[in-house]
């Protein structure tokens, strides 16, 4: 690496310094010759002012004043170097070996500005050199190196970057040529300060591009990262992570990641441990516990970096409490929903598939037991599966939507088998009136910033059924038999309903609920967005008014928290006279048409009676008799054509 190179040359020039020092030249000559030196070697003005002094034995050394050196002539951004001072110490019978062993390395105050033009070119590479050796290296350590109240300056042209780390310090030992190298460093990029403690086994291997045993522990405001593994220079590591972060966000600012707002109960404290792995732009955790908020996952994951990393993970965890996620969501007694805007950004934190079981999730509101579930994530748009969410003595499986790309947007579309009605929606809405085991249907979709906005929008369609069950706070045999609406329980033997959704306000019109003896049927709405209802209930005695059936509708009003039961008297007439009406309407009509028919008959008498007197007035006028089945017409004829033959043989002389 051209680093280590440079570092080998550099002490070498130092060594050449403090080798002409023992000579006892002037330090000002002293500090022109090492100036020159460094000038020779890295190509870079340098300028060496105040004292300088030296020693040469046992420890062969040098300490200067103020030390600058310039800059590619490129740059136009000041000195590639500034240093109050420096000290170079080493071992003066090494260097008999051709070993250099640093015995002290030390800046103070030290300026350092690293540099890459937009055309590719860096400042760190001096003159023509390639930083690749001509011969073999000589053995390189170090006692102790340290750099203090340093700032460190990198400009990147290309990336249009420019990073500083400020209040920079350094403590770095090496004492064995093929043995570990020791870190100690503490800046402040971020505007807090970070520490990072480090033993890297083999220099040597990291040099050569191998891999090497490295521990580290990375230490800022909210939290420390402990990493036991291998590192190489690809960049490349793999090994054991804990974290322990108390304060998510807080840690991250302090590293440059100032722009994530961690979600509560998405890790706003973490803790991390599990195997990790990093190559080219993909990380991956396998045996990994996770910790977010006490929440623990265990699983594995891989996360493919970019500018919206690419997830894909499979989770599992004991009893997972999201309450988190419906605090202040909802607030179904009656005092209307949330308006408390819902924050959705974190839909937009990655894109992937996450697979997860659980032993039980906690939803806040709704609790259940067994749970598979599937969330894919793809431009803010998310899609839960439900495999499998056992709760209140049922199954729900499905799927739910949460959009947020152009404004947030929820949907799903829900079966739910043998479920407890009273105790979900007494979780769901504070409504307990209504038990038994229901089987659910429910496609929806609702648009709002605010739970409030949503259930106002909502709309979509559904049907339930219960093969038996109870209502409790009315008694409708008690209704049927005297009228009244009085605190009760009806237990009934089946229950079924469809119904629409259309601006957050649900409809009914064709609920059945049966009873031995009684049916009963329902219509109306339930104003989901309001919290209120108004629905017409019509329970029905099958065996009353001789078998004709007597039913006495009611009506249930008002805020769902606290309805109303009314006797709805005017429908009850309507209905319970209907057949009576009906029964008064066939009989008028059977009136009616015998009275036309015996009208129709006098009708025909008379007609024939004023024909059969008309016939003898005609007969009598005329003088003739009709026969039977003859009319006066046919009379008249035959006596016409009589006379008329009579007088045609009296012409010709007959008798």
């Amino acid at each position: 690496m051209r680093w280590i190179v440079r570092l080998i040359g550099f002490v070498m020039v130092v060594a050449i310094v403090a080798v002409v020092s023992i000579l006892m030249l002037p330090s000002e000559r002293i500090a022109r010759i090492a100036a020159d030196q460094i000038t020779q070697y890295t190509g870079r003005d340098v300028q060496i002012t105040g004292d300088v002094s030296a020693t040469f034995w046992p420890t062969l050394g040098v300490t200067t004043g103020a030390v600058e050196i310039g800059n590619a002539e490129w740059s136009t951004n000041g000195p590639m170097l500034r240093a109050d001072s420096l000290e170079i110490g080493v071992d003066a019978a090494a260097l008999w070996n051709r070993d250099i062993k640093i015995r002290t390395l030390r800046a103070v105050s030290p300026q350092v500005l690293l540099e890459v033009a937009a055309d590719g070119r860096n400042n760190w590479t001096f003159g023509d050199s390639t930083g690749e050796s001509s011969g073999a290296l000589p053995t390189l350590t170090l006692d102790r190196a340290e750099v203090t109240n340093g700032a460190f300056r990198f400009i990147d042209a290309q990336a249009g970057s420019d990073t500083r780390f400020d209040d920079f310090d350094l403590a770095l030992e090496w004492p064995v040529a093929n043995g570990p190298v020791t870190l100690d460093l503490g800046a402040q990029p971020y505007g807090s300060r970070i520490t990072v403690d480090a033993e890297i086994a083999d220099v040597a291997a990291v040099i050569a591009g191998q891999t090497t045993p490295v521990t580290a522990q990375i230490g800022a405001p909210g939290g420390a990262v402990a990493f036991n593994g291998a590192v190489g220079t690809t960049p490349e590591f793999a090994g054991r992570l804990d974290a322990d972060l108390s304060d998510t966000a807080r840690f991250l600012a302090a590293l440059g990641i100032s722009s994530v707002d961690v979600p509560e109960g998405f890790g706003r404290a973490l803790n991390i441990d599990g195997l990790v792995s990093f190559s080219g732009d993909r990380v991956s955790l396998r045996e990994g516990v996770i910790v977010a908020d006490g929440t623990r996952l265990d699983g594995s994951a891989d996360v493919v970096l970019a500018a919206t990393p690419q997830i894909t993970a499979n989770f599992a965890a004991g009893d997972l409490d999201l309450a988190f996620l419906t605090e202040g969501g909802s607030s179904g007694g009656g005092s209307g929903w949330s308006t408390e805007r819902i924050d959705a950004s974190g839909l937009s934190a990655f894109n992937g598939s996450i697979g997860l079981t659980a032993r039980s999730l906690d939803l806040g509101t709704l609790k259940f037991g067994s749970t598979r579930l599937n969330v894919t994530n793809d431009r803010s748009r998310a899609v839960v599966r439900f495999d499998e969410l056992r709760g209140y003595d049922g199954n729900i499986t499905g799927q739910f939507v949460a959009n947020n790309r152009n404004g947030l947007s929820v949907g799903g579309d829900l079966r739910a088998t043998g479920v407890q009605v009273k105790s979900l929606l007494t979780d769901m809405a504070d409504l307990d009136r209504m038990s038994g085991l229901a089987n659910m249907q429910l496609r929806f979709l609702g648009v709002g910033q605010s739970v409030d906005a949503i259930m106002k929008s909502l709309s979509g369609d559904g049907s339930v059924s219960m093969a038996g069950g109870q209502i409790s706070g009315i008694d409708l045999d008690k209704l049927i038999r005297s009228g009244a609406t009085g605190p009760g329980t009806t237990v009934f033997d089946d229950f079924r309903a469809s119904y629409t959704i259309n601006g957050g306000v649900l409809r009914n019109n064709d609920l059945v609920m049966t009873l031995p003896n009684v049916e009963t049927r329902g219509e109306g709405k339930v104003d989901l967005g309001q919290q209120e209802i108004d629905y017409l209930v019509t329970p029905i005695a099958l065996q009353a008014r001789d078998d004709q059936g007597l039913a006495i509708p009611f009506r249930i009003k008002g805020p769902w928290s606290s309805p109303q039961f009314l006797p709805d008297m005017g429908a009850a007439l309507d209905l319970n006279l209907e057949a009576e009406k009906k029964k008064l309407e066939e009989q008028l009509e059977a009136e009616k048409a015998k009275l036309e028919e015996r009208a129709r008959a006098e009708a025909e008498k008379a007609r024939e009676r004023a024909q059969e007197q008309l016939r003898r007035e005609a007969e009598k006028a005329l003088g003739v008799t009709t026969q039977e089945g003859d009319s006066v017409e046919d009379a008249l004829r035959k006596k016409l054509e009589e006379e008329a033959g009579n007088a045609l043989r009296n012409l010709l002389g007959g008798n």
